[in-house]
């Protein structure tokens, strides 16, 4: 297997059919390595540092037409400076997504569903990744607990991991009877009371935000409301930045067809008093 690297706009753009094809059939993907997540945030964020996306590839077997035949990973990552114990900047490589504002989940080397390519990819990534030059530190952060590449490389390579995990994860009930069950009487007699409530006030409708313009109001609602709840703590809060606000206005632009992000609206008649922005995967 042969690893490149792709360092220019014109090389990462030209990787979108493939790594559009490798992360529909990885089992490692997310909607924090799709191409259009990773792309849009390098066209805002790309000034933190230089682009470094490591392609491993292998010879295709014999009759595979695809696309991403010869590709057996992905992993979509930028060289920076980080500090260390506030006292050290360190040449560093981190993943795409992660810098700026913006706090995704779930990045991840994009690796074949052929688990025998995966593994020697994995390793064959790994060397190179430690082995870049001039790089002194190896950031692979947000990585979830079942990365692939994290197992089958790091039982092989001597790596130093520092797990860091503030999300709370589980998972969802297969209905709302379900869920309520799990919970207690009170607490289910609460939210009975709640949503009597909701439904008794006529002027109250929820419903999706459709279409790339429908999106974008759905935002500009959300940003108003979210700077005016922590209007007292401006500085702290998402939205506080001109990148942040055109960095998901141009996710809308990119991905509004693939139904990858979903806008939910609560109204009072015609005003949009509540919104709930979401990312779809599998």
């Amino acid at each position: 297997m042969n690893v490149r690297i792709i360092s220019t706009l014109d090389g990462f753009k030209n990787l979108e059919p493939i790594w559009r094809e490798l992360h529909a059939q990885s089992p490692d993907s997310s909607f924090f390595n799709s191409f259009d997540f990773a792309f849009v945030w390098w066209q805002r964020y790309g000034s933190l540092g230089e682009l470094a996306i490591y392609v491993v590839e292998a010879e295709a077997a014999a009759g595979d037409n695809s696309q991403a035949a010869s590709v057996a990973a992905i992993a979509p990552m930028y060289k920076t400076v980080s500090k260390l114990t506030r006292l050290f900047e360190l040449p560093t490589l981190r993943f795409i997504g992660r810098g700026g504002e913006v706090t995704p989940d779930d990045l991840d080397v994009l690796l074949s569903a052929n688990d025998s390519a995966a593994a020697t990819a994995a390793l064959q990534l790994a060397r190179s990744l430690v082995e870049s030059r001039g790089i002194q530190r190896l950031l692979l952060e947000d990585l979830p607990t079942s990365s692939r590449f994290l197992r089958l490389c790091s039982g092989q390579l001597k790596f130093l991991v520092e797990r860091r995990e503030s999300r709370r994860m589980g998972k969802l009930a297969d209905s709302w009877a379900d869920f309520t069950q799990t919970l207690s009487r009170n607490t289910r007699k609460r939210i009975k009371h709640r949503r009597n409530r909701l439904r008794d006030e006529a002027s109250l409708s929820l419903s999706f935000a459709t279409g790339r313009q429908a999106m974008q109001d759905a935002l500009k609602a959300l940003e108003f409301l979210h700077l005016a709840r922590h209007q007292d703590n401006e500085g702290d809060c998402a939205f506080h930045t001109p990148e942040y606000a055109q960095f998901h206005r141009a996710l809308i632009d990119a991905a509004h067809d693939a139904d990858t992000l979903k806008f939910v609206l609560l109204k009072d008649g015609d005003k949009i008093i509540g919104v709930e922005y979401l990312f779809v995967h599998a």
